[in-house]
């Protein structure tokens, strides 16, 4: 169990946030300089918060309460995957990941590099030199160099945010693979969902140092607690009476020139397009309805050639949405919900 609770204050706010985690991976997700990387900092021991405990299977690893209290980075049994993967492009692949290791002697040195060769698929490129591998290669040479010295616990800085979206999609399914294996406390900073809904266990949203809502990537989807975290799930969420909203999904949006006359529709303006595979994206928005997203078969939008700028009506049907109450409440269920539980 890694739990830790840090405070420091930083150029525009102050990062202030606990966690507890377990052998699972647990994916700190938000805005670029919201906090996320500081965080996976001051957890490795590069960085002083102005207060904050960490603990590591009840090894205290920082307590700013006592002085002198702080274990240094080489000693905190923790793997640090950095953003740039810093290969040393000197050194072969077989060099780099035994980097840092280079104190064990060598039949254990030898045994362990070969092992993490083995866990990441990249035995036959041993003897590369960094300079000729691809982004993904490099990714998972950078990862064998962090796990080769069995850490107790994993940080992950945006580990795939150098991949091209092709390599991209093939490495995030095999990462995953990868850290389910490992069994310890894992923390992977992201500023994408999608790479958090597939790593992650479970999700905390961060925003301006703070979190602002924790859950599975299905529960945080399904209901986001504020249009911050909506936003980042592609999850339409609008304000309705007694301080609850509802959100729904871009997908479930139908999108007409003539209103249909239904309990959920807006008169509303197309504001941007574009072509997600089979659908085009609609952003719509203006002064007379909310800002929605909706997904419109492409066969569809042929047919009607719907043009930007264009007011049309955006529907959706009460099955199709989710209430999500009031901040605070215990009651989040919708009512078409409550009927079938």
């Amino acid at each position: 169990m890694l739990a830790f609770s840090v405070r420091k204050r930083l150029r525009d706010f102050t990062l202030d946030l606990s966690l507890e985690i377990g052998t699972e991976t647990h994916v700190l997700i938000g805005h670029s300089g919201c906090g996320k990387s500081t965080t996976l900092r001051i957890l490795a021991g590069l960085m002083d918060p102005d207060q904050g405990r960490v603990e590591l299977d009840g090894r205290v690893l920082l307590d700013t309460k006592e002085r002198g209290r702080t274990v240094l980075p080489e000693d905190r049994d923790v793997g640090y995957l950095v953003q740039s993967y810093a290969l040393f492009p000197h050194l072969s692949v077989t060099d780099n990941i035994a980097y840092g290791i280079s104190r064990l002697d060598k039949g254990e040195r030898n045994k362990r590099v070969e092992e993490s060769l083995d866990l990441v698929g990249v035995r036959h490129l041993a003897r590369a030199m960094p300079g000729s591998l691809s982004g993904g290669e490099q990714q998972r040479v950078a990862l064998a160099r962090a796990l080769v010295r069995r850490p107790r616990f994993f940080l992950l800085d945006e580990p795939l945010s150098a991949l091209d979206i092709s390599t991209r999609v093939r490495v995030r399914g095999e990462l995953k693979t990868i850290l389910q294996g490992l069994s310890i406390p894992t923390i992977v900073v992201t500023h994408d969902y999608e790479d958090a809904r597939v790593l992650g266990d479970r999700i905390a949203v961060m925003d301006s140092g703070k979190i602002v809502q924790t859950g599975t990537a299905e529960e945080v989807a399904l209901r986001p607690a504020s249009a911050f975290v909506a936003a980042f799930t592609d999850t339409n969420l609008v304000g309705i009476e007694d301080g609850r909203k509802m959100a729904f999904d871009p997908w479930r949006v139908s999108v007409a020139r003539e209103p249909a006359g239904g309990e959920h529709e807006w008169r509303i303006e197309i504001q941007d397009m574009a072509r997600l595979g089979a659908f085009v994206r609609m952003h719509l928005g203006g002064s007379e309805g909310p800002s929605l997203l909706a997904d419109v078969p492409a066969d569809k939008m042929g047919r009607e050639a719907y043009s930007l700028g264009e007011t049309v009506y955006a529907c959706v049907a009460p099955d199709d949405v989710r209430f999500v109450a009031p901040p605070g409440t215990q009651d989040e269920m919708g009512p078409h919900e409550k009927e079938n539980s």
